[in-house]
């Protein structure tokens, strides 16, 4: 018997260690091991504030320049220049300049002088608004007038009918036709920016459009077609007394019934008060003499893909302008993508809360950060600072950064983040 009590005793102090030892673990989980988790080093709290920053303030944008090789000095060039990139207007930015962007041209009125000049053209998630420049164009869907230039032009359908200058008739009755046949117009429309309008008419067989640009006296049209037309522009002008062409000048006779005809794609006509140029591809033109006492002109070319001829209204007398046979060549740059630090996400990381900004980084709630840019010379400028560090060891890193505003600058700044 005294075997089987010793066995009862055992399996009691068995079962009571066992008790024991089990409290003791609960006990080392619950309250001890919590105190041995190591807090977070200085330096993995400064990544978490870089990462966080880098991840809310830094963005990039496009910048496209673009060169103008200019044969003329003009204060207020109207410039076309083929534009490839797939920007949208709002989101695009040209140094201050009014533009329009439009079936892959690139429309603004500039300064240029005789050499090279530089545009840089900008494009970047933001929205910009329009450049505030005077306006001088008033325009309707039927009318325009460049008001600095006393030019204005009528339209039907889109299609040019009447240019003005200086208060007469420069040219009238213009109508375009294939065949001796006035193209019919299925639709029209009409855009207009504080630089440019533009008419647009679609017919059956091309789509022709117009443009005129703020203070210049100048018809810009472009027509497209997927197969070759030949185009007729027929119209009548003023009174002129003089023609100029690249192969000969000389006067005109308003009492000579016959025509004559001349291949060229370059045809001035003028007198003492002022005078109209044309610009074509080669073409045919035919100068014939008409009861009003002005000039019936038909001027015939080839148009396939895409096709330009200009119209432009000068002073009275010869004047030189075969320099706007070419005014200018444009070439486009390579894209630069820039990327950098935007001062305005800062600035906008500085409303936002401490506790949200904490949780947007990851940042544990019982450490704190504070932030700054400035500049090299150790000059604070801009800083998010949500409580004081007080009498403890505070961590710290310095990098060096580029500020990158809306406009494709590039400022260096140092940006400094403080832990404890």
């Amino acid at each position: 018997m005294p075997w089987k009590r010793r066995r009862g005793v055992t399996q009691l102090d068995w079962a009571i260690s066992l008790g024991i030892f089990l409290l003791y673990l609960a006990w080392f989980f619950l309250l001890v091991r919590p105190l041995m988790v190591p807090q977070e080093d200085g330096e993995s709290l400064l990544r978490l504030v870089e990462k966080g920053l880098e991840e809310n303030y830094t963005w990039s944008l496009s910048v496209l320049p673009l060169f103008v090789r200019s044969n003329i000095t003009d204060g207020n060039a109207a410039i076309a220049a083929e534009f490839s990139s797939d920007w949208q207007p709002q989101n695009t930015y040209l140094g201050n300049l009014s533009f329009f962007l439009d079936d892959g041209t690139l429309f603004f009125v500039a300064p240029l002088q005789n050499g090279t000049s530089l545009f840089q053209a900008v494009h970047s998630s933001e929205r910009y608004s329009a450049a505030n420049i005077t306006p001088d164009i008033a325009s309707t869907s039927t009318e325009a007038t460049v008001n600095s230039k006393a030019f204005t032009l009528r339209l039907r359908d889109s299609i040019p009918e009447i240019v003005k200058h200086n208060g007469r008739n420069a040219v009238s009755g213009f109508n375009l036709s294939i065949l001796g046949e006035r193209v019919p117009v299925n639709s029209t429309f009409y855009n207009s920016t504080s630089a440019v309008v533009k008419y647009k008419a679609v017919t059956p067989l091309f789509n022709h459009s117009t443009y005129l640009f703020s203070y210049n006296a100048l018809l810009y049209a472009a027509v497209q077609s997927t197969q070759t037309v030949n185009l007729t522009l027929t119209f009548v002008t003023a009174n002129y007394t003089n023609y100029y062409t690249l192969s000969g000048s000389g006067l005109i006779n308003a009492t000579n019934s016959s025509c004559s005809s001349i291949e060229t794609g370059f045809l001035d006509l003028y007198d003492s008060f002022d005078g109209v140029a044309f610009f074509t591809p080669n073409s045919t033109v035919s100068l014939c003499a008409n009861r009003s006492g002005g000039v019936e002109v038909r001027i015939t070319f080839s148009s396939i893909n895409k096709t330009v001829y200009r119209m432009l209204l000068h002073p009275g007398g010869f004047q030189n302008i075969t320099p706007y046979l070419a005014p200018y060549a444009t070439v486009q740059g390579t894209t630069m993508n820039l990327s950098g630090v935007s001062l305005d996400r800062i600035l906008a990381l500085n409303q936002t809360g401490y506790s949200q900004l904490r949780s947007r980084f990851g940042f544990p709630s019982e450490r704190d950060f504070a932030f700054y840019v400035g500049w090299p010379n150790g000059t604070r400028e801009h800083w998010f600072v949500p409580v004081s560090a007080g009498a403890t060891d505070v961590y710290s890193k310095e990098a060096r950064i580029q500020l990158l505003d809306r406009y494709g600058n590039l400022t260096p700044r140092v940006l400094s983040i403080r832990v404890w």
